[in-house]
Parts: structure tokens; C-alpha cells; sequence
């Protein structure tokens, strides 16, 4: 019974005969009024509708000027400033003409340390006065001539670039050779041979030089004395059969000077950090203390025939030097 009561107020309710209290309604909302279509709403699509889109659409446009020459750069003034140009550091100041001062320690002094080597010549010639103790003797006083080689250190210090003062400190090995040619006047037999002297020795030239300094290629000249210093015995040597009754023989003295002079070039490197020069010269020697008779250059021992030597001795000292030079120097 109690079932039936509660299925016949539901179905009022659910048919209206029955409504909420006021305080009901004001609690639950009610439900919205019918909403209206917009207007159009079941209206035929205007013509078009549904076909494909024109070629093209939908694509970016592009902008007048696109993928011209400077297209995309911001405009004059946009955005922060840039760095203005960057120049290269300024060249020190100063009355030298050297191209690279800025490497060197001073601007006006060039300071020197390098290799030199040296092919060329030691030479000594026959002397005018062929006469010992006043009296003419045979065989005379021939010459000698021959190789000698050299490697060593230079060092220089230059001024301004123009101005140099250059030392070399060079062992050469000097050596020379000539041929004795005997006529015996009875029989009409020649007697021949060679003989070959030398020494090794310290050559240290003291060179005042000119340099016109260019940026790739300075040429120069220079003079000066060149000290020599002979080291050991002299050397000795003979080639063939001695039949004269004269003995040979080559003694070295403690030292003597010479005349140095040349001309050459410095060809510069292009090398970072370090000034690296390739220093060429040709250079001769003259020695001026050597004297212009046979008795200054030999020690002489008398034979039994006045014209005839018992012995005799050459001096190793050198008249003439003549050297290619040419090394690798740093200078700072």
C-alpha cells in the first residue's frame, strides 16, 4: 500500500498536477527557455561552398623586394651599435728604418745572434824579392794557393738600421798548395813535386757596416781589421820525390791582422714573433804585414852552395782570403 502511494505522487509530480513549494523552486533552477536558431540557420550554403581552394591559397606572401641583395638587414639604426672598424696596433715612433722595430727591444737598436759559414780561398803569392841573406837562390819562392772553409757565430748591434758593428768568431780550417819544379842543368832532368802547408785558425773580423734596410732585401758594405789566431802546428805535407838537397818544411806564427772588407745583402724572413734575416755576403782579407820579400815568409837554413838552401821553412801566414758567407741570424 505504501508502494502504491509513493508511485502515484511520482507520476503526479512528473505530470505537473503536482508543483514544488516556493522555497523549492527558489532552491532547484528551472529549466532554460527553448533557445532560437541564428539567423541563416538552415539556409542552403552560399555558391563555392565546399570546393577546393584557389591554387596558392593559404601560402605566404612574399614581400617586395624578397631575395633581393640586402633583403632582410635591419634597417639604419636598428638595434644596438656595432664595433667601428679595428685598426692594427700603431707602429712605435722612431727614426729607424727597419720594417719591424715593433719586434725588437729597442726601436732604435738592433741586437744580432746568429750561424755563419764560410767557402772560399787562402792565398799568398810570390813575393818580388826572391833574394836570402842578399844572395839569389833556387828553387824560388813558388806561391801557394787553396781551400779553407769556415763556420762560426756573428753577433752585431745596428743603429738606427743603417749603422752596424758586426764580430764574427770563425774556425777555418787554411790550407794551400803549390809545385816545386827543379832543372838540373847537367843532364837536363826535371825534378818535381808538390808540397802543401796550412793551419787551422781563429778568425775574428771587426766590421763597420752601411745598410740601406728595406722591407724584404737590405744590401750592405763593410770593413774592418780581421784578427787571426793560428791553433796547433802547421801542417806539413809533400807529393812526389824530392831529389834537391834542400828539406821543406811550415812553421805558424802567434797571430796577425788583416784587412777585412765585403759587400752582401740580408734577405728577411716573414716569420712571426721573430725577426729571422738570411744574411749573405762576399767578403775578401788582405794582410798587409806579411812583406814583400822571400826572407820575410820563409826561415832559411844555408846549404853548402850559397844558391842552394840546406832547408827551408814556409810561414803559414796568409796574404789574400776570399770567402763566400752566408748563415741565419735572429735579431731582436
Amino acid at each position: 500500500m505504501k508502494d502504491l502511494r509513493l508511485l502515484t505522487a511520482s507520476a503526479a509530480f512528473a505530470l505537473g498536477v503536482v508543483s514544488l513549494p516556493a522555497s523549492a523552486q527558489a532552491q532547484y533552477p528551472q529549466p532554460y527557455p527553448p533557445q532560437q536558431p541564428p539567423p541563416g540557420y538552415g539556409q542552403p550554403p552560399p555558391p563555392g561552398y565546399g570546393q577546393p581552394p584557389p591554387p596558392g591559397y593559404g601560402q605566404p606572401g612574399y614581400p617586395p623586394g624578397y631575395g633581393q641583395p640586402g633583403y632582410g638587414r635591419p634597417a639604419p639604426g636598428y638595434g644596438p651599435p656595432g664595433y667601428p672598424p679595428q685598426q692594427p696596433p700603431p707602429r712605435r715612433s722612431s727614426w729607424s728604418g727597419e720594417d719591424r722595430i715593433d719586434d725588437h727591444i729597442l726601436s732604435w737598436m738592433t741586437f744580432t745572434i746568429g750561424i755563419n759559414g764560410a767557402l772560399g780561398g787562402s792565398f799568398t803569392g810570390q813575393p818580388g824579392d826572391q833574394t836570402i841573406l842578399g844572395e839569389e837562390v833556387t828553387p824560388g819562392y813558388p806561391g801557394f794557393g787553396g781551400f779553407s772553409p769556415g763556420l762560426g757565430a756573428q753577433l752585431e748591434v745596428r743603429f738606427l738600421g743603417y749603422v752596424g758593428v758586426e764580430m764574427d768568431i770563425l774556425y777555418v780550417g787554411e790550407n794551400g798548395d803549390t809545385t816545386i819544379t827543379v832543372r838540373n842543368v847537367v843532364d837536363g832532368g826535371v825534378n818535381e813535386f808538390d808540397l802543401n802547408i796550412g793551419h787551422s785558425a781563429v778568425h775574428v773580423p771587426l766590421l763597420l757596416k752601411g745598410v740601406y734596410p728595406g722591407r724584404w732585401f737590405s744590401p750592405m758594405v763593410m770593413l774592418g781589421p780581421e784578427f787571426v789566431a793560428p791553433q796547433g802546428n802547421a801542417r806539413f805535407s809533400i807529393d812526389g820525390q824530392n831529389n834537391t838537397p834542400t828539406q821543406y818544411g811550415a812553421y805558424t806564427v802567434d797571430g796577425y791582422t788583416m784587412f777585412a772588407f765585403g759587400i752582401g745583402a740580408e734577405i728577411n724572413l716573414p716569420t712571426p714573433f721573430v725577426d729571422l734575416r738570411l744574411p749573405i755576403s762576399l767578403r775578401g782579407a788582405y794582410n798587409p804585414g806579411i812583406g814583400g820579400s822571400r826572407s820575410d815568409r820563409v826561415v832559411a837554413i844555408e846549404g853548402d852552395d850559397p844558391t842552394i838552401l840546406g832547408a827551408e821553412f814556409f810561414s803559414t801566414t796568409w796574404e789574400w782570403n776570399v770567402r763566400l758567407h752566408a748563415g741565419l741570424t735572429a735579431n731582436f
